[in-house]
């Protein structure tokens, strides 16, 4: 009985665990996309000023 009761916790820290990841690992990606896009526009940026 006890080691049920133990497994069900082991259950919640991990999924909880595991939505924390997750949760951090997508707002890096979208960290990560916003700084690519930056970049991006500054270069599309320059594009346009050299082509004018």
């Amino acid at each position: 009985m006890k080691r049920a009761e133990n497994s069900e916790e082991n259950k919640k820290v991990r999924k909880m665990f595991f939505s924390e990841k997750l949760k951090n690992s997508f707002w890096r990606n979208i960290v990560s996309l916003y700084k690519a896009y930056r970049k991006l526009e500054r270069i599309l940026d320059d594009w346009y000023t050299i082509a004018i």
